[in-house]
């Protein structure tokens, strides 16, 4: 049987160190004397990353994203604690004048160093600024750079809010088409999962959807939405050699034993349900 589709989650690398105390009374404005983390970083790589190796420069920089990606969980736990965080919550306020003027200090401060406002259910939490990230790009080598430019634009534009995708099919199987295309190509990249997991990932939204976006129309019938089913068909037809074809040619397959309805089952454990019908009706075991 195929390898298992798991749901992956949507954070760059998971490693959250949770903080076993919090000081709700203290300041998380960040100010560059408490984070030298990314000014410093680039600032050794504007001395010597012309004097390295790009492959040392992808491994630094690697390291610095592990890093940074930590710190930025950390600060959005303090962040979400923090007893004025209703008037850094301003800074979405569609209505400028309504935004706090200390909500413009905090934006500020962060920007400085690397970071930007994004927010998600009318809440605010820090993100990478995907310009920041640019500054690298002359140190490092094409496949890093590749990376880092879609890494950036899936800041620009996520994925999904609010328990739904939030993006166009068309970019959806992009994105996933280019993570699987990216694994292929670089199978020594310094990431050796993050392509792959990405590549999953949206592979497995793709079939199943989301809570407030499903594959199936909002009636009784639960049947799969027409322009879903074209969709699978038409990357099986211009992607033969892609792995994607071949789950979503097997995916068809199942699908039309449902008579292309959808199966609640999949509600609550949709990977286990999905491949166990797979095995039963000898669906996808050439492979």
């Amino acid at each position: 049987m195929r390898i298992l589709i798991t749901v992956l989650a949507i954070t760059l690398f998971g490693c959250r160190n949770q903080q076993e105390s919090k000081n709700k009374e203290q300041e998380p404005i960040l100010i560059k004397s408490e984070l030298p983390l990314t000014l410093a970083i680039l600032n050794d790589f504007e001395q010597n990353g012309n004097n390295r190796t790009v492959e040392v420069n992808n491994s630094e920089f690697v390291e610095f994203l592990k890093t940074i990606t930590t710190y930025q969980n950390e600060m959005n736990e303090l962040l979400f604690d923090y007893r004025n965080y209703d008037t850094y919550n301003t800074l979405i306020y569609a209505d400028e004048n309504l935004v706090e003027s200390k909500a413009l200090e905090f934006q500020d401060s962060i920007s400085e160093i690397g970071f930007q406002i994004s927010a998600s259910e009318g809440m605010i939490y820090l993100e990478k600024d995907p310009e920041f990230l640019n500054k690298f790009s002359q140190y490092l080598s094409e496949p890093m750079n590749q990376f880092r430019t879609q890494y950036s634009v899936e800041i620009r534009h996520p994925f999904s809010d609010d328990r739904g995708i939030i993006i166009y099919m068309n970019e959806h199987v992009k994105r996933m088409l280019f993570w699987e295309n990216f694994a292929k190509e670089n199978t020594d990249f310094e990431l050796p999962d993050y392509a792959k997991d990405q590549f999953e990932m949206y592979l497995f939204y793709l079939m199943f959807g989301m809570d407030n976006t499903p594959i199936h129309d909002w009636s009784d019938s639960l049947q799969i939405q027409p322009d879903i089913i074209q969709k699978y068909k038409q990357i099986i037809k211009n992607y033969p050699d892609s792995e994607a074809m071949v789950y979503l040619n097997d995916y068809l397959d199942f699908l039309e034993q449902k008579k292309y309805k959808y199966d609640r089952s999949f509600d609550d454990t949709e990977e286990k349900n999905y491949l166990q019908c797979m095995e039963s009706n000898t669906v996808g075991n050439n492979g």
